[in-house]
């Protein structure tokens, strides 16, 4: 006979305490996939080890290149996060070294330029189509117009087997400072083995410096991107044009998406005293970004600002606050409206570190003006959203075709000083919105020819 047992105040306590933490961990795991569903965030982990499942165990035909299946499941993973915003973005191990290389502004590499040969449908090999001066190929004694046939031994075919050269540029490309051999042909078809040292190669962001009103003494700077090193070009391209006589400044934001925060900011302090750059709201907080004192000799240069569609990010914080504290005017088409800021972590995956960027605030300008874009859905650069981005202070529209112009001579600044078999010119361009800004620094009344709507 089994005797009864009572249960203590003590014993009781023990009992039911963990029950309840259980209970109120399962209603906070509720209120939480609650808030979720109602943020628009959904995933089912049921349906995918369901998928996986039944892929490893009942498909009946083989699974294929395990490469391609990765692919399929980052791009998968990647249309997902674009799902919650356009500028989210999944990049798979096999793109990271690429990606980073053009957010710092740097690459490794050998300096050519390369288009791809085929035959009978194929990558055959490799022409050299640009040489950076003094760089490993230009020491090495390659010419524009002679071929890559094999890197380390395996032929440029064996290399490009995607019908892209991607494989083959990251073979040559490898890591600084080590060496690669190459099987190199010329137009006569002789075929030699040279051997180059990898070099980190800079890309710049700060192109075209150069005075172009030698009267009034006013320089013109592009800023492309903002690069790991953008801030410090700046300053050395604008103490070289001090050198030069310059008494005023253009500085063209045209064609810039963005790039490090840190490095808006720096550009800021180059023309600002004092006062805030940026307000950025995340998730509970907000962080005022003010502009910190240093030695630049900018901050009693005139100056305007060249903007168009495609001004974005990091290039409406610099614009922002130079246009808020009347520092600097405006001058070309509303910026595109992307009022938010990215972070980028490094991830673990099956298939080696991926690189996440997810959106984790938004920020305004220093008065509280925040001009973001109606809807992400509609962030194409092509379209045009009226009530979204920065507003010039003078409005000078381009027609598609100056659009087009300009785009091919941004693309091709990094370039200025390289061995190109085709240099791009269009001699017959007249930058409207560059004579207009130019005007405004000579304290010239600007005329309707310049500012005429498409």
């Amino acid at each position: 006979m089994v005797g009864s047992r009572r249960v203590t105040r003590r014993q009781f306590l023990l009992l039911i305490v963990p029950l309840l933490a259980v209970l109120l961990g399962f209603v906070a795991v509720g209120l939480l996939e609650d808030r979720g569903a109602g943020d628009g965030i959904f995933w089912d982990e049921r349906l995918e080890r369901y998928l996986r499942q039944s892929l490893a165990e009942d498909f009946v035909r083989g699974a294929g290149d395990e490469r391609e299946a990765q692919a399929a499941f980052f791009h998968a993973m990647n249309e997902y996060l674009r799902r919650f915003d356009r500028v989210h973005s999944l990049t798979p191990p096999w793109e990271v070294k690429e990606t980073e290389q053009k957010n710092s502004g740097r690459y490794v590499g050998i300096g050519v330029r390369t288009e791809a040969v085929e035959e009978a449908g194929r990558i055959v090999r490799l022409r050299l189509n640009g040489i950076k001066p003094k760089g490993p190929a230009d020491t090495a004694g390659l010419k524009i117009g002679e071929s890559i046939l094999a890197v380390e031994g395996t032929p440029i075919a064996d290399l490009c087997t995607d019908g892209t050269i991607r494989g083959a540029v990251e073979v040559i490309q490898g890591e600084e400072k080590s060496s690669v051999r190459l099987r190199v042909s010329g137009p006569t078809g002789v075929e030699r083995e040279v051997s180059l040292l990898r070099v980190r190669i800079p890309q710049g962001s700060v192109f075209g410096a150069r005075i172009v009103d030698p009267d009034k003494g006013i320089g013109y700077l592009h800023l492309s991107d903002f690069h790991a090193d953008t801030g410090r070009d700046l300053r050395e391209k604008m103490k070289m044009l001090r050198g030069q006589g310059m008494t005023a400044l253009v500085l063209d934001l045209r064609g810039n998406r963005g790039g490090y925060l840190d490095q808006a900011l720096s550009v800021a302090g180059a023309f600002l005293d004092s006062g805030v750059i940026v307000r950025v709201r995340k998730r509970g907080m907000t962080e005022v970004l003010s502009a910190r004192p240093d030695d630049t000799d900018g901050r009693d240069l005139p100056l305007a600002l060249l903007v168009d569609r495609d001004s974005a990010s990091s290039s409406e914080v610099l614009a922002g606050a130079l246009q808020d504290h009347r520092r600097a005017v405006l001058v070309g088409e509303p910026t595109f409206g992307k009022f938010s800021v990215q972070t980028i972590q490094r991830v673990t995956t099956a298939a080696g570190e991926a690189l996440v960027k997810i959106t984790t605030a938004v920020y305004e300008t220093p008065s509280g003006h925040f001009y973001p874009r109606e809807s992400e859905e509609r962030a194409s650069r092509e379209s045009v959203d009226p009530l979204a981005g920065l507003r010039p202070d003078l409005f000078v529209p381009l027609t598609k075709a100056e659009r087009d112009v300009l785009a091919e001579v941004f693309d091709n600044e990094p370039l200025a000083d390289w061995n190109l078999e085709r240099p791009p010119v269009h001699p017959e361009f007249i930058d409207r919105q560059l004579l207009a800004a130019v005007a405004l620094l000579r304290g010239e009344t600007v005329t309707p020819e310049l500012v005429r709507d498409p």
